[in-house]
Order: structure tokens, then C-alpha cells, then sequence
């Protein structure tokens, strides 16, 4: 953050997230830029693989985890996991050997625009939306 004549802040440096949201009975996995500035070589590491769209598709190892090389200021990327209930019934999403308790830990890795690199890590437990109804509306977890 930057003062400029002791009155104006102006943040310098981007802010990235990864959260989940239901919509309309469905899970959505969110890349976010939270600021008010671009984030450069965007990269998301899963410490377990996420699995969606009936067990079938993993997610975690999605391209624009890979190397995402510009996220625009206040820009949300959504990407479908699953329908809420079928992600929950699916043994290979809930009772995985790699991870038989939806604990999802992320690192975030991303850039400003004059090349200083931010890490940040996310612990996610996708448990606490089981039994959430299934057509609730839009809501961010």
C-alpha cells in the first residue's frame, strides 16, 4: 500500500483467493483476483486431487491452474466441480484413499506486475457444505 499526500491508499500489490460457491444446486471451485490490480502467472497447487462432474473429471489438474498468465483487477474465473448432492454421494469424491476427508489444502502462487512473486495457502473442508439443500440460492462459502 502506497499514501499519497496523506489521504489516498492505493494498493500496489494483487490479492488472489480460491473459494467454492453453490449456485442454483451446483458446486463451483473460484480463481478470484480480490484487488484492485492485475495478477501475473497465476498458479494454484492442490495438495490432493479435487474430483468432479460424477467422480470422472479432476479438476485440480485443470490448465488454468497451470499457469494462468493474467487475472485481471476484481476478475472471478468459475469453474464446475459438481452437482452439490451427486458430489457428495460420489464415493470417489468423498471417500477417496488420497483424501477420505474433503480437506483441501491449496498454495496460490502469482505475481505483481513488476515481477515480485505472493504465495498464499488455503485449507479448505468441503464437508461443512454436506446437507446444505441442494437448490439453494446463489451463495458464496
Amino acid at each position: 500500500m502506497v499514501t499519497i499526500n496523506n489521504k489516498t491508499t492505493v494498493d500496489l500489490n494483487p490479492s488472489v483467493i480460491i473459494d467454492f460457491s453453490i449456485k442454483e444446486g451446483s458446486l463451483f471451485l473460484d480463481l478470484i483476483n480480490i484487488s484492485s490490480v492485475p495478477a501475473i502467472d497465476v498458479g494454484v497447487v492442490f495438495y490432493s486431487k479435487l474430483m468432479g462432474r460424477n467422480g470422472s473429471k479432476d479438476i485440480s489438474a485443470l490448465p488454468i491452474f497451470q499457469g494462468h498468465t493474467y487475472l485481471a483487477p476484481f476478475k472471478k474465473v468459475s469453474i464446475f466441480v459438481d452437482l452439490l448432492d451427486i458430489f457428495f454421494a460420489d464415493q470417489k469424491a468423498i471417500d477417496s484413499i488420497e483424501n477420505p476427508a474433503n480437506i483441501f489444502n491449496m498454495e496460490i502462487m502469482f505475481k505483481n506486475e513488476l515481477g515480485n512473486r505472493f504465495t498464499k495457502t488455503i485449507k479448505y473442508n468441503l464437508n461443512s457444505l454436506n446437507g446444505l439443500p441442494p437448490k439453494s440460492s446463489t451463495s458464496q462459502v
